[in-house]
């Protein structure tokens, strides 16, 4: 009995010491190479997704290797094909410079009219008068990105010669053009004032815009060297038959077997709820923002375009509105006219009408989509999804961000299941 107790001791002793030890090299890993945890999470979650797809709708009766190697080859296909869809709708240079040109304009426009700014003394309404120390170096600095450099000028007075006759909005444009180009030449000593300002030292602002370049291109190398672990996660998951999972449940005692099963089998049910889930919600946004757009008179395959970007971002809860709001206001600075749906809608009021369009999808999304689609997968207080996402953010960037409310799901189910199992089994 002595014997027996002291080896309960040491094996108490020994399994506490394992698990803190366990426990911290993982945290320690987790914040260590936290730049990878995002590609091996999506390159996971891609494989989660297909291995239902793998299983039981995609010929049962091969081998599960050449399964996989067919997925891969119809994944292949779609994006091959995908990418030359969206290279064949990519603008020109050409066209990209007359998109640059009207922006500018019309944002400049669009900025005189809402701040009822008077071309002669300078002077606006209220509101200029409340931001214009803030907004206004903000404009000068969107119009110094937005001013074509000489080379473009040439390029765009070339293409407008050689198209205005095909092209009669071309002359619009190059009205534009030059009203840009007069701003620009009132903008150029403010603007050579805050470089003389920011460039005290040359002979330091150039080595620092030398450091800036360099350390630019080693963070474009590095983020697409880490990105690439996604698809080998991805392909090396599709293959896995169960072994990780049989690795890891052999670590387990026998007396907590049947407990960790639970566990794990909850964590998967939760894990594919919320996926479905927030595929589905993701693509009644984005459907919802892409149709008002469409009432409100943007051309459909542009607002189809916006609802599916606004979409997929809404897998950042809030995000997605967000998104589609910006971009849509982006688009509807540069449209020149609208054919709407909804009658009373007018090109003066688009941004309006736009705004309305997000406010509708936001509201649809909390009072309908979540509640319904979602459902029990989810059920987290609002409270907690801000705060999950805003600490995942701050802590992790933009993985945490993405992530925070999975793995907030996760913890929440995993302590709910363990707490129920553990009352159950009299272990406590």
């Amino acid at each position: 009995m002595p014997h027996d107790r002291a080896r309960k001791i040491r094996a108490i002793l020994f399994y506490s010491f394992s698990g803190l030890l366990a426990i911290s090299l993982t945290i320690y890993l987790l914040w260590a190479l936290r730049a990878l945890l995002l590609p091996i999470i999506v390159g996971a979650l891609l494989a989660y997704l297909c291995k239902p797809i793998l299983a039981k709708r995609m010929m049962p009766w091969l081998p599960n290797g050449v399964r996989v190697i067919l997925l891969l080859g119809f994944m292949m296909g779609g994006v091959v094909y995908t990418s030359q869809k969206i290279r064949s709708n990519i603008p020109s240079k050409e066209e990209q410079l007359v998109l640059q040109v009207r922006m500018n304009y019309k944002m400049h426009e669009k900025y005189i009219d809402l701040m009822g700014v008077d071309a002669k003394t300078g002077k606006g309404n209220f509101v200029y008068n409340l931001v214009k120390d803030e907004l206004n170096p903000f404009m000068l600095q969107l119009s110094q990105a937005l001013n074509l450099n000489p080379e473009q000028r040439r390029s765009f007075r070339k293409y407008y010669k050689e198209n205005k006759k095909e092209n009669p909005k071309l002359k619009q444009y190059y009205e534009y053009y030059r009203a840009n180009l007069k701003r620009a030449k009132v903008e150029e000593a403010a603007i050579e004032a805050a470089k003389k300002e920011e460039q005290r030292k040359p002979a330091s602002a150039s080595d620092d815009e030398g450091e800036e370049s360099a350390s630019f291109i080693m963070a474009t190398l590095g983020l697409i060297s880490t990105w690439m672990l996604t698809p080998f996660v991805f392909i090396f998951l599709l293959f896995d038959n169960g072994q990780i999972l049989k690795f890891f449940v052999r670590l387990i005692p026998n007396k907590f077997f049947e407990l960790s099963l639970r566990i794990v089998d909850e964590v998967d049910t939760a894990i594919g709820n919320y996926l479905r889930g927030t595929f589905l919600e993701c693509a009644l946004v984005g459907g919802t923002i892409g149709l008002g757009l469409f009432l409100v008179g943007l051309d459909l395959k542009i607002a189809l375009g916006i609802g599916a970007i606004a979409g997929i971002a809404n897998a950042i809860p809030f995000l997605g509105p967000v998104i589609g709001l910006v971009v849509g206001l982006g688009y509807g600075l540069i449209v020149e006219e609208i054919d709407p749906v909804l009658g009373f809608v007018t090109l003066d009021g688009l941004f309006l009408a736009i705004v309305a369009v997000v406010i509708i999808a936001q509201l649809l999304d909390n009072s309908v989509f979540q509640p319904v689609v979602l459902g029990s997968a989810v059920n987290l207080h609002p409270l907690v999804v801000i705060v999950g996402v805003m600490g995942g953010s701050t802590i992790f960037g933009f993985a945490g961000m993405l992530l925070a409310i999975p793995a907030i799901v996760i913890f929440k189910v995993v302590t709910e299941t363990l707490f129920k199992e553990m009352k159950a089994y009299r272990i406590i």
